[in-house]
C-alpha cells in the first residue's frame, strides 16, 4: 500500500461519516420521522438540564477528545510514530464512553456510512501491525519472531 492510499484513508474514514452527519441536519433529515426526532430533541433538553456526574465526566472526556483529534490525524497522515498509540487510545476511550452518551436517532446512509468509518478506521489501526511496508511508513521496527 502506498503512503498516499493510506492517507486516503485516514481522510476518507473522517470524512465520509462527517458529511453524512451533515446530511442528517439538510438533505436526510426527511429520512428520519419528526415524532421521533422531536422525542429525542425532549431527552436531549432534560438531560442537559439537570446532567448526572457520569454524563459531566463522558462530556469532559469527549471535549478532550475532540480537542486531541487534529494531532491525531496530523500524527497519521504525516506517518508519526506516536500517532499509532494516540489512536489507539483515543479509540479505545471513545469506544468506552459510548454507553453513556444514550440513544441516538440517524438516518439510514447516516448509519451506513458511520458504519464505513469504523471498517476504515480499523484497517488504519490494523494495517501498520500487519503490514511490513505500512510500519515502515511509521519508522517501526519489524518484529522479532526470535523474540516470542
Amino acid at each position: 500500500m502506498s503512503k498516499s492510499a493510506y492517507r486516503w484513508l485516514v481522510i476518507l474514514s473522517f470524512g465520509i461519516p462527517t458529511l453524512s452527519m451533515i446530511g442528517d441536519f439538510t438533505f436526510f433529515a426527511h429520512l428520519m420521522p419528526q415524532g421521533l426526532k422531536d422525542a429525542m430533541d425532549r431527552h436531549i433538553a432534560q438531560e442537559m438540564a439537570n446532567p448526572s456526574w457520569v454524563e459531566l465526566a463522558s462530556y469532559a472526556v469527549t471535549v478532550a477528545i475532540m480537542l486531541a483529534l487534529p494531532f491525531q490525524v496530523y500524527g497519521l497522515l504525516r506517518f508519526r510514530s506516536w500517532a499509532l498509540k494516540l489512536a489507539i487510545g483515543l479509540s479505545v476511550v471513545s469506544y468506552a464512553l459510548m454507553p453513556f452518551f444514550g440513544a441516538a436517532v440517524y438516518s439510514g446512509p447516516t448509519v451506513t456510512a458511520m458504519s464505513l468509518g469504523s471498517v476504515l478506521w480499523g484497517m488504519i489501526l490494523l494495517l501498520p501491525y500487519v503490514s511490513p511496508e505500512v510500519r515502515s511508513y511509521f519508522g517501526l521496527a519489524a518484529p522479532n519472531p526470535s523474540q516470542t
